[in-house]
């Protein structure tokens, strides 16, 4: 398993709370926006799912080992 880069745009953010209900514990509110507990994290399909619930799309998911970006998806 790799290492992700995780992001919020607090710009974007609303606060919802949705990400960390999906994330396990990967993201907490700080004032009325998210943010991530640690980045780079290990990699982890309940980050991956709070980025994919993200009403504003405000996750951004990296490969640290290849810096694609696995959310949102690159065409």
């Amino acid at each position: 398993m790799s290492d992700w880069e995780i992001a919020v745009d607090r710009d974007a953010c609303l606060g919802s709370g949705l990400c960390i209900a999906a994330s396990g514990g990967a993201f907490v509110l700080d004032g009325d926006r998210s943010r991530p507990v640690a980045s780079p994290c290990r990699a982890g399909e309940e980050i991956h799912l709070a980025a994919l619930g993200c009403p504003t799309e405000a996750i951004t998911i990296v490969e640290v080992a290849t810096g694609r970006s696995l959310f949102p998806e690159e065409y």
